[in-house]
């Protein structure tokens, strides 16, 4: 503020609304005085305009603006009147503001330069009205004529000045917005003219709604029976602004009581129908309507909720409430999603403003979203799983190499004592690194099982002294059996699982505490399998094991069974137990669950399938290495792998020929009769794998013995998590041992 002007003065211009100024008439309109209310204007304090000391006023003008303003101070100069202009302003921050300038020409400086004096104030807001009026005038003219029914608006003196275009499409008349009042009149019946002047000069006078019927005459000539009304729209004063009114087709009286009876049921049973809840709120946010639906999906009767303050009915509403503000005050459809946690609910919504106040839609999308949110993850996991099974492939071939070579080198190098142990090192990380891949094509869902019928609850018993030689001395572990049942089911794999579990409920309870195993028969209904993906009803075998230790946070728990995702320290887990566990499971056509609470402890249940029969008892294996003398065919892509592979069937005693691909596999056995066994690898290139390379070869020599060997199944003898039946198999990586009994087995049914 200019401290040099009287203090009334000063006074004065620290309430004049937006800023006062006083300026030079040249092109930077440079400032000579600038009010204090320059800063909330323009971003800019005073001093940094006066004499264009920081920025000239000019500079702010919007450059589309620019122009409009020069003239309209030109002119005022020009004819020594007061100039207005409305014009857009960019502030300090770079927004936009309309502005209302106002100003004149005061005196003339030496040299003929003119002093301009004014204010300018901000009407950003009068204009967004304005273009809001301008948009809702135009929503509503094109909701009238696209309405079929007959709309019209009248001013405050009764005077008909809008007509939709069902007007004119019936009564044939052109549209003439200035002469609509006359328009009605030639179209209303003469008999019936003065009834509807005398009725219509009664609504004028009373400022009460109108209602009357007539006839109206048809584009044709014909005259119809009319249902006429009209609504005032009052100020705060009581006094009518203006009139809108529309009129509906019925021909006689009986048709307009069945029409307006079949009307308002029809709105009624619509609303009392819908799959959505419905509510309307009036001006002063009071409940004016409440369908079935909301009764129900709130938890109250419409009774109770009518003409009741909304905010006062349901607290903690604060997203809904900030969003219906802003759909009245804006008048603008909202939609979005929220949760009303009193309700612990997650709604989606749809409020539309109205004449009336708010029309509100809302339906429960609770199962929705959780459905979602599960539908998410299994693609996740999905997606995971995909991308471990396409490496394993490559991984396990080059462990197999690795891995067959350090067991040589150990062999070689046991009078080597000085290198023998990095021998030994290379080996026990190729096995760590078997082990990886292995609980890796677990979670993928691609390893091999080997399901048969086994007695959940006996088998738990067997592994009693083995998880007690795990588990800590302070953990107390309790076996508790209900009914026993079969489950169809690897009972390797489900014995791996169910390690897995133990070990981590140890983990999870440093201090000690007690660890539960529970088997049982459980049966999931319809209702579980329509909420959980991959589940089928019916009765399944339950294997649960429980522990009481820190238990798994909320926000992490849905990420427990991705691979590598642990809450463990460095080095203290891979992350890979509970996600070979959740492949397992639903590589067995099971299911499996968590539940878990911070500080109370973990339970994860599996869910195996059920099966009728008597339990398969299985012969430990003698473990030997026997060769021979047959001849073997050897098709492996991998040079590595095909090289190492024939050099232990060769050191074996038997004949070898290899080929690198199932093509020249092909064109060896027609041109061979004598091979007894064909060892081929699964994924081959060239158009040809070992499945497909198996049925050919069978064809042309039916005696001829096969032995798959493979790091990935890729479902080639796999299916649904099975080996098929017949199909002998050799997982990579595999050492000599392994390689020696399965062609024993390939060749003869025997180890012997």
């Amino acid at each position: 503020m200019d401290r040099s002007l009287p203090l009334d003065q000063q006074l004065l211009l620290k309430h004049v609304p937006g800023m006062v100024y006083r300026c030079r008439n040249d092109e930077s309109w440079t400032m000579i005085f600038v009010s204090d209310g320059c800063k909330a204007l323009t971003g800019y304090p005073p001093s940094s305009l006066l004499n264009n000391k920081v920025i000239s006023y000019a500079s702010l003008i919007h450059p589309d603006d620019s122009a409009l303003v020069n003239k309209s101070v030109r002119d005022g100069v020009r004819l020594r009147r007061a100039f207005q202009c409305t014009y857009r302003l960019i502030t300090r921050d770079g927004g936009i503001k309309w502005v209302l300038e106002q100003g004149e020409s005061v005196r003339a400086e030496e040299g003929g330069s003119s002093i301009l004096q004014g204010y300018i104030v901000d009407v950003t807001a009068e204009k967004a009205r304005e273009e809001a009026l301008v948009a809702s005038k135009e929503s509503f003219t094109q909701l009238a004529d696209t309405m079929p029914l007959i709309v019209w608006t009248a001013d405050a003196n009764g005077v008909t000045d809008y007509t939709s275009h069902v007007f004119q499409a019936y009564t044939g008349l052109e549209k003439t917005p200035a002469n609509a009042a006359q328009g009605w009149r030639n179209a209303i019946h003469p008999e019936d003219l003065g009834m509807v002047v005398a009725a219509w000069r009664v609504a004028n006078q009373t400022g009460t709604e109108y209602s009357q019927e007539y006839r109206l005459r048809n584009k044709e000539g014909i005259y119809r029976w009319h249902l006429s009304q009209a609504r005032p729209i009052k100020d705060r004063r009581g006094d009518v602004r203006k009139w809108y009114g529309a009129a509906v087709d019925v021909h006689d009286q009986r048709l307009l009581l069945q029409d307006a009876r079949r009307l308002a049921n029809r709105l009624i049973n619509t609303l009392e129908s819908i799959t959505d809840a419905f509510i309307t709120l009036d001006h002063d946010w009071r409940v004016s309507y409440i369908n079935a639906k909301a009764e129900d999906l709130l938890g109250v009767e419409r009774e109770s909720l009518l003409g009741r303050y909304v905010w006062a009915e349901f607290p903690g509403a604060d997203v809904f409430e900030t969003h219906y503000r802003t759909a009245v005050e804006k008048q603008i459809t909202q939609e979005f999603v929220a949760e009303y946690t009193p309700l612990n609910k997650w709604f989606e919504v749809r409020a539309y403003p109205s004449g009336e106040g708010l029309a509100i839609y809302f339906r429960d999308i609770s199962e929705r979203l959780v459905m979602e949110e599960r539908l998410r993850h299994s693609q996740h996991l999905e997606a995971v799983g995909q991308l471990t099974g396409g490496v394993a492939h490559d991984f396990n071939n080059l462990l197999t190499v690795i891995l067959g070579n350090a067991e040589l080198l150990v062999e070689v190098l046991q009078d080597h004592p000085s290198i023998l142990p990095l021998a030994a090192m290379i080996r026990t990380a190729a096995d760590r690194g078997a082990d990886l891949t292995r609980h890796l094509l677990a979670f993928a869902r691609r390893q091999a099982l080997k399901p048969q019928i086994v007695d959940v609850k006996d088998l738990v018993n067997n592994m009693e002294s083995l998880l007690r030689r795990t588990l800590k001395e302070n953990i107390d572990v309790q076996l508790m059996h209900g009914d026993s049942a079969m489950a169809l089911v690897d009972p390797v794999q489900l014995e791996s699982a169910v390690l897995n579990l133990c070990v981590n409920g140890r983990d999870a309870m440093n201090d000690g505490g007690r660890l539960t195993i529970e088997t049982g028969m459980r049966y999931l209904d319809e209702d579980y399998a329509a909420s959980h993906t991959e589940v089928a009803p019916g009765h399944y075998v339950v294997l649960g094991v429980s522990d009481t230790g820190c238990g798994i946070p909320a926000n992490i728990i849905n990420r427990v069974f991705d691979p590598f995702f642990t809450t463990k320290a460095p080095g203290k887990g891979s992350g890979l137990g509970l996600s070979m566990v959740y492949g397992f499971a639903k590589q067995s056509q099971g299911h499996i669950t968590i539940y878990s609470e911070p500080e109370q402890g973990t339970t994860v249940n599996l869910y195996l399938p059920r099966s009728s029969g008597v339990p398969v008892k299985v012969e430990a294996a003698t473990v030997v290495t026997v060769g021979g003398n047959e001849r073997i065919l050897v098709v492996e892509d991998n040079e590595l792998v095909r090289d190492y592979t024939a050099r232990l069937l060769c050191d074996m005693g038997y004949d070898v020929t290899a080929a690198d691909n199932g093509q020249e596999g092909l064109a060896l056995i027609r041109e061979d009769a004598k091979f007894d066994l064909l060892l081929t690898d699964m994924i081959m290139p060239g158009g040809l794998n070992g499945r497909q390379l198996a049925e050919r070869a069978i064809k042309l020599r039916p005696n001829l013995k096969v032995l798959f060997m493979s790091g990935y199944t890729e479902n080639a003898v796999v299916h649904h998590g099975r080996l098929d039946a017949g199909v002998q198999l050799l997982n990579k990586p595999y050492q000599r041992i392994e390689l020696a009994q399965k062609v024993r087995i390939a060749l003869t049914g025997s180890t012997e």
